[in-house]
């Protein structure tokens, strides 16, 4: 009898462990199956997703102004300074002539040619050129408080 107690209470031993193995299994088939609704996005993730689109959005838009925008062009300003001017070794005046880059944009290897009326223009070389940088040259034109005309030879970027 001892040896059947013994087997007996193996077997309950054995069937109270086969019974939570079964409801640890069935809850594993549950988790697996997909009964469960899915947990919805918290607060965090809708912010987080958010500013990630617009991130990309503006991303995009940036890329899109950079590559259709943006014109190569660049202003400038010339202005004499009628006031300073002196007079010239060949019969002209020499006149302080201040050029301003107003783009944002550095200019290198610049050439302008300045000229009064139908005159012989005068050449300014300037290597770099910064953003809203101001230059004063001085050039030898044949009239005082006559409006200067001038044209961009070439110029980098």
């Amino acid at each position: 009898m001892s040896d059947k107690a013994q087997d007996k209470s193996d077997g309950n031993a054995s069937g109270t462990d086969r019974s939570d193995n079964q409801s640890g299994d069935d809850s594993n088939k549950t988790n697996t199956s997909g009964d469960k609704s899915p947990v919805p996005p918290t607060i965090i993730g809708w912010v987080v997703r958010g500013l990630s689109l617009a991130l990309i959005g503006a991303l995009i838009v940036f890329l899109v102004y950079k590559a259709v925008g943006e014109d190569d062009r660049f202003d400038y300003e010339i202005k004499p300074l009628w006031d300073e001017a002196q007079p010239g070794p060949n019969g002209g005046h020499l006149v302080p002539i201040e050029i301003t880059n107003k783009s944002s944009r550095a200019i290198r290897n610049w050439q302008i040619d300045v000229s009064q009326g139908g005159s012989e223009p005068v050449s300014i070389d300037m290597q770099l050129v910064g953003p809203l940088e101001k230059l004063t040259y001085v050039v030898e034109l044949e009239q005082v408080d006559v409006p200067v005309d001038s044209v961009i030879v070439f110029y980098e970027r």
